[in-house]
């Protein structure tokens, strides 16, 4: 993914739309991922016709669009915002590992793990965990 997204970076539009934990707290994962899909949109979707979105949901867009559900296994374009989402998230994620060691981050990358999960139990959230995730409930899955 590494390579692939660094050899292409520079040869694609590529809108980033993020939102912080404290964003997420406050307005939910649904909703930060809704203005952060739109952000990316704005800021790159000059000259598009047609924008497909990857699921079944969608910000409000003045653009034409679609969703598609397992659009980055169906359109190459799709496929490769993925993959350019993924790399950005992951190096995002390898900064707060420097930060806060021993939580992790370079494996997990913030997915809920067991590893994760540990961490938390161990060291505690954080300042860049969501305190709205309910962590208890979480730890009896494990």
């Amino acid at each position: 993914r590494y390579a692939l997204f660094d050899e292409l970076k520079d040869h694609i539009y590529l809108g980033i739309g993020l939102r912080s934990h404290r964003f997420i707290n406050q307005f939910n994962v649904l909703n930060a991922t809704m203005v952060a899909m739109a952000t990316a949109i704005r800021k790159n979707s000059a000259g598009f016709n047609h924008i497909i979105i990857d699921g079944n949901k969608a910000p409000k867009l003045s653009q034409s669009f679609e969703t598609m559900v397992k659009a980055d296994a169906k359109v190459i374009e799709v496929m490769v915002a993925s993959i350019c989402a993924k790399v950005i998230r992951d190096r995002i994620m390898l900064k707060y590992n420097r930060l806060y060691a021993g939580y992790g981050f370079e494996l997990h990358k913030g997915y809920g793990t067991k590893l994760h999960y540990d961490a938390l139990f161990n060291h505690g959230p954080c300042p860049v965990h969501r305190t709205s995730f309910n962590l208890n409930k979480q730890l009896t899955l494990f």
